[in-house]
Formats: structure tokens, C-alpha cells, sequence
């Protein structure tokens, strides 16, 4: 069944890809390729993830009950969100380059320099934690364990675990406000903002949000700075001097720099947004590195290893996005989705809000009751909600949306980010988000808006 599912999944993207880029008309067949996704999903995915699938599924039917539309029409509402899926499968491929050039061991190499106690540890794993995260997205929080693993010292007492699973989130959450990589990134510049007028603000937002972080978790070890007992470095496979740690880190730079200029100049020339972009950019860069250094015959059973596990981990992920694209396209049909928000920004102006904080304060509130912010966003993205809104700079409405799904990424105990590592941990997610990691979550949200009420004033 699993093979099934990976051939479905992969007809499934590229049949997406082949009509957005070169305009073919085969949006049915990209939507029973969905469909049967969909289908072999509910037989893979753990139960909670099938009552949550199921639950859209039955809330788009009933709205649909109620004013259906054309029946010709309705399968393909099982697309919306194709391109969400692209992200997530494709775009960890760049890990391949990382396992290639050994990226992860040269920058465990020179964050071990400045590891002088437990407090240095964990600040510089958090900035370590960031630089892969922006890379490999969610697929990098078992990585970032592995490596916490290695290196923290033993055995790890529950002021350890929190640091850890503070270092991860913080970390993960800020590589969120600004990295293309990110869903929560590309869903939010579905505002019309683009990506190279949105980086140096979110970027900026994500460095003050690291510094806060970094400073709370000194914080906690605020008079007891025990020295570091860790083996310094225990991860790298490979034992370099400081000259070719050096060399291998500053290469990364290279990579890291020439990926995002060039998904922002085929941004500015061709007028995709970066969320069609960034994972046939990953494919083809991969592709070619690999080619060029190990030849195609490597490549083609890396690949083939990679598309496996990556389709077959996400099967929960998979499983909700074409629900929530297929809700958000009956909110979009039947216009509910408008009234719903047209309401919601009625109370905003009777209460005297600015739209501006109540939108991040409701992703968060959403958030507490179960709802992801990146499926949040792509309901939102898909009833045409974000795209609509009037009266704000899409700018700064794209900053709001992503500085609030970033804080939901690092406190709400329901974020796929927090259950991740409360696993991890073994500890209760309600324990790892909002009871450890809440004064970052506000930091976050007033340094958020600091910027956004700044950029506004002076727009």
C-alpha cells in the first residue's frame, strides 16, 4: 500500500506541476491522482490525523449541502492546495545536498567553538537549529534531536529536556517568519506581497525573536552556568581541522545565498509565487550537484530512497492538506468564507482592534484548539480570504499572518512542530509549548508587532 501511495503521490505533483508551468488541461486527472491520495491516506495515517481529515471533509460537504455548486466542478476542488504538497514532499531533497557535502557536520565543527557551558550549548544550537531548519523545514527537528543527543550532557535532567525542546522550537519557529522554504511563508504572501520586499522585515523580526529567545534561556540558568560536560564535537562522522571546517561552512553560505537569489529572480522573471517555485528549484539544484559529483545513476536511487521516505512520513500531513484545500474551496463557491471573515472584521472594528493584531492573536487562539497555522492559512489561502482583504498593505498583512503562525508554531500545544518534539522529549505536548516556551511566544508576538505598527506608522 505504501508503494501505491508513493506512485499516487508523485503522479499526484507531477501532473500539478506539468499544468501549472506549462498551462496543459489535465486539472481531472491531477484531481483523482488527489483523490486516490487522499483515499490511501486514511489507511496509513494515525487515527487522530483521519478524524481531523474527516472532520473537513464533512464540514466542506455540509457547506456545499447547503448552495452546490456546479458538479462538474466540485472534484477539482480537491486541488486547491497541489502546490502546498510540492513544498513539503520536494522540498527536503536539499538534504541530500547537505548528506553530500557534509553542511551539518561542519556547522556542529564551529558552533562547538563557542560552547563554553550548558547555557552556551543551547545558544548555539538554537542559531545552528535556525540555519538547517530555514533548509530542511520539519524534516530537520529529528536531525536536531539526534544532535542534542550527542552532544548534551548526560544524563539530561528536566531543565536539559527544556532547553532542548526550547532551542528546537524557537529555533523552527523563527526560520518560519522568513524562509522560502517554509509553507507558513508562502501562504502568507498569498496577500500579493512579494517575497523580496517581505524577507529583510521578516528577517529582521527573526533575529530580534533569536536574541529574546537566546536571552530567556540564559536566563534560566541565570546563577548556576555549570560547565559544559558534553563530548565537543560528538556529531560530525568526519574530524576536520578548523581550516576545512572554515572552507565546508562558508560553502554552505555560498549555497544558501545562490538558492534564495535564484528563487527570487525567477520570482521577479517569470511572476510564480515562491511556493510554485522553491521545490522545483530544490529538484533541480539537487539534481544537478549530484550529477555533477557522484554521476546519474547515484542520483536516480537517491531519489527514488528519498521520494519514499518523504511520502510515506508525510502521509499525515498529505492527508489534511487536500481536506483543508477542498474546504477552502467551498468556502470560495458558496462566498461563505467572505462572510465569515467580513464578520470577523465587523467585531475587530466594533471592539476598535486593528486588524493588524487581532488577525495574529486569532492564528494563535486557533492554534490552542487544535487548529495548525499552516492549515489554517491554506483554508484562508484557498477561500481566497488572504488574497481579498482591503484597506492593508500586503506587506504588512502578510507579516501579521506569518508572525502569528510562527508564534502558534512555537507555543500552541496542537502544531504538528510541538508534537513533534514533545515526542522527542517525552513530555506532554501542553507541557512542552505553552508551559515552557511562553515567554518566547509573547516576545515573539510583541516584537511582531513592534515592527508591523512601526512599518505602518511610517508607510
Amino acid at each position: 500500500m505504501k508503494n501505491a501511495f508513493v506512485a499516487l503521490t508523485t503522479g499526484l505533483m507531477f501532473f500539478h506541476y506539468l499544468n501549472l508551468f506549462l498551462g496543459t488541461h489535465l486539472l481531472l486527472v491531477e484531481a483523482l491522482f488527489a483523490l486516490g491520495v487522499l483515499f490511501l491516506g486514511f489507511f496509513l495515517a494515525d487515527v487522530r490525523q483521519v478524524i481531523y481529515a474527516a472532520a473537513l471533509l464533512t464540514a466542506a460537504q455540509l457547506i456545499l449541502w447547503f448552495e452546490p455548486p456546479n458538479p462538474g466542478s466540485i472534484i477539482t476542488g480537491f486541488t486547491q492546495l497541489d502546490l502546498l504538497i510540492g513544498l513539503i514532499v520536494l522540498t527536503p531533497v536539499l538534504g541530500l545536498v547537505f548528506d553530500l557535502r557534509k553542511y551539518v557536520d561542519a556547522l556542529v565543527n564551529l558552533a562547538a567553538r563557542y560552547i563554553k557551558n550548558e547555557s552556551g550549548l543551547y545558544s548555539s544550537l538554537t542559531i545552528l537549529y535556525h540555519i538547517i531548519s530555514s533548509m530542511l523545514l520539519v524534516g530537520s527537528v529529528p536531525l536536531m534531536h539526534e544532535i542534542m543527543e550527542r552532544m548534551a550532557p548526560k544524563p539530561a535532567d528536566e531543565r536539559s529536556l527544556r532547553m532542548e525542546s526550547t532551542s528546537i522550537l524557537q529555533a523552527f519557529s523563527t526560520a518560519g517568519l522568513w524562509s522560502p522554504n517554509f509553507a507558513l511563508v508562502g501562504l502568507a504572501l498569498t496577500t500579493g506581497a512579494k517575497w523580496r520586499y517581505f524577507f529583510p522585515y521578516a528577517l529582521t523580526l527573526a533575529f530580534l525573536a533569536l536574541a529574546a529567545g537566546i536571552y530567556l534561556q540564559r536566563r534560566l540558568y541565570h546563577g548556576d552556568p555549570r560547565p559544559f560536560t558534553g563530548q565537543v564535537p560528538a556529531w560530525p562522522s568526519t574530524r576536520w581541522d578548523e581550516k576545512t571546517t572554515n572552507r565546508r561552512a562558508f560553502e554552505f553560505g555560498l549555497f544558501l545565498l545562490a538558492f534564495i537569489g535564484l528563487v527570487v529572480g525567477l520570482e521577479e522573471v517569470t511572476g510564480y509565487g515562491i511556493i510554485s517555485l522553491v521545490p522545483s528549484v530544490a529538484l533541480v539544484v539537487t539534481t544537478a550537484i549530484y550529477t555533477a559529483t557522484t554521476g546519474p545513476a547515484n542520483l536516480l536511487r537517491k531519489l527514488g530512497t528519498f521520494l519514499f521516505e518523504s511520502i510515506t512520513e508525510k502521509a499525515n500531513l498529505l492527508i489534511i492538506i487536500i481536506p483543508a484545500g477542498f474546504l477552502g474551496y467551498a468556502l470560495t463557491v458558496t462566498g461563505l468564507g467572505q462572510d465569515l471573515f467580513g464578520a470577523f472584521q465587523q467585531a475587530v472594528a466594533a471592539f476598535s482592534l486593528d486588524l493588524l493584531v487581532a488577525l495574529p492573536l486569532l492564528i494563535v487562539a486557533l492554534g490552542f484548539v487544535g487548529l495548525d497555522p499552516v492549515i489554517l492559512l491554506s483554508i484562508m489561502a484557498g477561500s481566497g480570504i488572504t488574497s481579498t482583504i482591503t484597506g492593508v498593505s500586503p506587506l504588512l498583512l502578510s507579516l501579521a499572518l506569518v508572525s502569528g503562525g510562527a508564534v502558534s508554531l512555537a507555543v500552541a500545544p496542537f502544531a504538528g512542530s510541538t508534537l513533534i518534539v514533545a515526542n522527542q522529549v517525552r513530555r506532554d505536548p501542553l507541557t512542552v509549548g505553552p508551559k515552557w516556551n511562553w515567554p518566547f511566544g509573547l516576545s515573539l508576538f510583541v516584537l511582531g508587532q513592534i515592527l508591523i505598527q512601526v512599518l505602518q506608522r511610517f508607510s
